[in-house]
């Protein structure tokens, strides 16, 4: 049985201080090397798995499960030994999920970013895709989370996907925490998925 959602999940970067935060950290990173070592001896009780590009600023994209899957594989019981949650970041394709629940990883996020930055009609298909992965996934055995680009005006529809059990949002609330309070700022994000939900 999924728990409880525990909506929002902020996403640490690599070295932030675990005894800094007093909620779930996760870690995303890639699997190089040394982004390995890094994960696997943090006291992250979550780590997600996502694509790198050094000129990125910020992921632009799912992890590409299918090309990766043997570094993947390599890895997932890695984290889990350590009782890491450990999800894999990727676009809502059918194809990804269904190679995503063959690794052994235990979550995928579904990276929302299409849906985030879509408009209109091309929002809703967007939308349809992710609540189709949604389904798609926990056919499959696969818990689902969710996460980039939400705000404050795109969440509230994510939020009412049967079945999606955190929604990662960082930005948004860091942003609006810098006018509002990061108290005020969590409650009102709270309230709008809270209000989606009980829809």
């Amino acid at each position: 049985m999924a728990s409880a959602p525990t909506w929002p999940i902020l996403a640490a970067p690599c070295g932030a201080r675990i005894e800094d935060v007093g909620e779930q950290i996760q870690l995303n990173g890639y699997p190089t090397r040394i982004q390995h070592l890094i994960l696997r001896e943090s006291e992250a009780e979550a780590i997600c798995l996502v694509p790198e590009n050094r000129t990125e600023v910020t992921t632009e994209g799912g992890l590409d499960v299918r090309a990766e899957r043997r570094r993947i594989e390599r890895v997932v019981p890695q984290f889990k030994e350590r009782n890491a949650l450990v999800s894999l970041f990727i676009d809502p394709e059918r194809e990804q999920l269904r190679i995503a629940a063959d690794t052994g990883a235990p979550f995928v996020e579904l990276h929302t970013g299409a849906y985030a930055n879509a408009r209109g009609s091309e929002r809703e298909r967007e939308f349809d895709r992710l609540a189709d992965a949604a389904d798609f996934a926990r056919e499959r055995g696969l818990r689902v989370n969710a996460g980039h680009g939400l705000d404050y005006e795109n969440v509230t529809a994510v939020a009412r996907i049967g079945g999606i059990e955190e929604l990662n949002i960082g930005f948004a609330i860091v942003a609006r925490s810098l006018f509002v309070g990061v108290d005020t700022a969590i409650a009102e994000m709270l309230a709008l998925i809270g209000a989606r939900k009980k829809e």
